[in-house]
């Protein structure tokens, strides 16, 4: 298990993550294994911190050039504002799917 870099990690702070690494053997834990969950952890994390949209629009942006047909290329967006944006905006802030939309999501609020 590597502790860090010679030219960043003194001898003092290699010891220390040492130490701590024979602690968690001490309790049960494979100390490169904590490691992985933790790291495993932190990419779940920021994954969670998408929202759709951002999402959607990375994955625009990194497949438009692919796409031969602009119209398909402004396809894209458009079915997305009509489709999926009308859903998330709160009732009555101005689309034009919002009456359809009222009201939803209520029986759920009411099970809890």
């Amino acid at each position: 298990m590597g502790l860090g870099p010679a030219h960043t990690i003194t001898l003092a702070e290699a010891r220390d993550r040492a130490r701590e690494c024979r602690k968690l053997r001490l309790d049960g834990i494979d100390p490169i294994e904590a490691r992985r969950a933790e790291r495993a952890q932190a990419k779940l994390d920021a994954a969670k911190a998408v929202t759709f949209a951002e999402c959607a629009d990375a994955y625009i942006t990194a497949h438009k050039a692919g796409w031969r047909n602009p119209k398909h290329a402004a396809q894209w967006p458009a079915t997305l504002a009509t489709y999926v944006n009308p859903t998330r905006r709160a009732p009555g802030s101005g689309d034009r799917h919002g009456a359809r939309h009222e009201g939803y999501g209520a029986d759920l609020d009411q099970e809890a």
